[in-house]
């Protein structure tokens, strides 16, 4: 049987005489080896339950992903469409088509409803 890359380090440790810092990295590093493995396992298992959904809701799953990636890339696109707007308004408002104008306005309101 061939021995892991954790016990293989560990067993490099006993055989050759290193120092106590070189011993501690060893460790650590047998330890990350056994805690990486350890995830690994987990995702396994997490991938072989996901296997036995059904695709269906695998399907739904990821169509709700795909719309809350939509929802907040059209919140992105709103935000950087206003700030393209009001600097268009600041510096070239002649340049600026109606339908810019239109949703200017349409967002603006008195500044005493903005306080409150």
């Amino acid at each position: 049987m061939t021995k892991d890359i954790a016990e293989r380090v560990r067993d490099y440790a006993k055989d050759y005489t290193t120092t106590t810092y070189h011993d501690d990295l060893i460790c650590e590093a047998a330890a990350e080896i056994e805690s990486l493995r350890k995830k690994l396992d987990a995702k396994d298992v997490e991938i072989e339950r996901l296997k036995t959904v059904p695709m269906r809701y695998r399907r739904m799953a990821f169509n709700a992903q795909l719309q809350d990636e939509n929802d907040s890339l059209s919140k992105l696109l709103a935000a950087k469409q206003a700030e393209v707007d009001a600097l268009m308004l600041e510096y070239c408002p002649s340049e600026m088509s109606q339908e810019q104008l239109a949703n200017w306005a349409a967002h603006q309101w008195p500044a005493k409803e903005q306080l409150k």
